[in-house]
């Protein structure tokens, strides 16, 4: 197994750029368990075809997915929340094209064409987004890293409303990614002067959007 020259009592963080078979991650693992360590790691790694005989992977980088998760899975690695374990897990991320459509700009003189190219930008989003990639999207877009702490409110019931947190920022976002907000997801909200709320502009109405405005900054999609 590789070594590692890290100081596990620090909170470095170790980035790999070409992580192969994630032997980087599987090193770093162990130290942190045998020194209590919490040193971080960033493997990347481009989903490049493995050849005969492991065709079962498919690439390499589900082959180092495969190995962190087993040696996740047999060091039973846990942190303890509330007095409660639960696993630490790892984040995967994977680059893909934005989940907004792109618009092309009309240089024709046709107000046909222009209003039906503007009734296809009605719904923004691509199909087949998904409310994870697009909160992931949205966090990027208004300037949170990919570590920031993303936790669904418990508050709200009908509506999952995940609140987004960064020691580089002094507010939260908080992003409810349903059709139609529920009306007691929008009294409940618990926002504070400088949190923003990101919504679908469908979800909600004009007089939800005035009430909005006086508890916070909102953003629709």
């Amino acid at each position: 197994m590789l070594e590692i020259g890290v100081d596990p009592s620090n909170e470095e963080i170790v980035l790999d750029f070409f992580s192969g078979s994630a032997p980087t991650a599987h090193a770093i693992i162990q130290k942190n368990i045998e020194a209590h360590g919490n040193v971080k790691f960033i493997c990347i790694q481009i989903p490049e075809p493995l050849p005969k005989p492991e065709p079962q992977l498919g690439s390499i980088f589900e082959m180092g997915l495969t190995r962190v998760k087993n040696v996740v899975q047999e060091s039973k690695l846990k942190i303890t929340v509330n007095n409660t374990d639960v696993d630490s897990g790892f984040k995967i991320l994977r680059l893909t094209p934005s989940h907004f459509k792109p618009w092309q700009n009309y240089h024709g003189q046709d107000p046909a064409e222009l209003e039906t190219l503007f009734s296809q930008f009605e719904d923004p989003l691509q199909e087949g987004w998904t409310e994870a990639g697009l909160t992931t999207e949205i966090l990027l877009t208004e300037g949170f890293p990919l570590d920031s702490r993303i936790r669904a409110e418990p508050a709200y019931g009908a509506n999952r409303v995940r609140r987004v947190r960064s020691d580089f920022h002094a507010y939260s976002l908080l992003v409810c990614l349903y059709d139609k907000s529920a009306p007691h997801t929008i009294a409940r909200l618990d926002l504070g002067s400088n949190d923003v709320f990101i919504c679908l502009d469908r979800a909600i109405t004009d007089q939800e959007k005035l009430r909005l405005s006086d508890k916070g900054l909102l953003k629709t999609i």
